[in-house]
């Protein structure tokens, strides 16, 4: 990471401002989860906060762009691990309609933020939509 760590996480640790936590998609902080979604990276994790009634999901890496959400196995030069990234897409997409969560990705084109919709035995992806 060149450096990466010793710049801008060793000084948090040393600080004792880090606290370590169980990505398992147990709650955190009252209404915040930490969704396990390898394959971008190994540890990669999705945030999932909840308030009020309201889902939000915000998938981090596991998607760069809307085509994904068609087409889970779909790999990028960025995935670490294909076969998990497919898994951690699809196992995503679902708790997104199951949740009704607005879904925000770091990457799509226009806007990052939307509804997934379930559509047979896929999915599609609508920008903005309520």
């Amino acid at each position: 990471m060149s450096g990466t760590f010793d710049d801008s996480m060793r000084p948090l640790e040393q600080s004792g401002k880090v606290r370590l936590i169980d990505v398992d998609g147990s709650e955190v902080l009252p209404g915040i989860r930490f969704i396990p979604t390898p394959g971008h990276s190994i540890d990669h994790a999705s945030i999932e906060i909840e308030s009020d009634g309201a889902v939000a999901l915000f998938g981090g890496d596991v998607f760069h762009h809307p085509l994904e959400v068609h087409d889970t196995d779909l790999i990028s030069c960025f995935c670490e691990s294909p076969a998990a990234v497919g898994r951690s897409r699809r196992a995503l997409l679902k708790r997104a309609v199951e949740r009704r969560a607005i879904f925000f990705s770091s990457h799509f084109p226009l806007s990052s933020a939307g509804r997934v919709v379930g559509e047979g035995d896929g999915y599609t992806w609508e920008f903005g939509r309520r």
